[in-house]
């Protein structure tokens, strides 16, 4: 199995307990704030950063992620413009960072 492949089966299956963990707590990740994206464990970050990609940027199958995508991200850029815009939503952060 290629690198990629199982970078992409690992993001995939690791974004599903952090949307629940969010979920649980009352928040739709896709409508969390820059405030409440600053709360995430940091080790999560990244992840979330995926969620929000695909949710702002994918128009493929939903279910489906490419990992060469995300490379555009830079999750320094979404944190600097959530600590200075904290009521935004960090969705918005990541469309600014790609």
């Amino acid at each position: 199995m290629k690198l990629k492949n199982i970078l992409f089966i690992s993001l995939a299956l690791s974004v599903i307990p952090v949307a629940q963990a969010e979920a649980s707590k009352g928040i739709d990740v896709k409508d969390m704030t820059c405030a409440q994206f600053l709360d995430v464990d940091y080790a999560t970050v990244p992840v979330v950063v995926g969620f929000l990609y695909h949710y702002n940027f994918w128009t493929g199958d939903t279910s489906v992620i490419e990992v060469d995508d995300l490379d555009d991200v830079e999750v320094d850029d979404v944190i600097d413009y959530c600590q200075k815009n904290p009521t935004a939503k960090a969705s918005s952060a990541v469309k600014k960072a790609k």
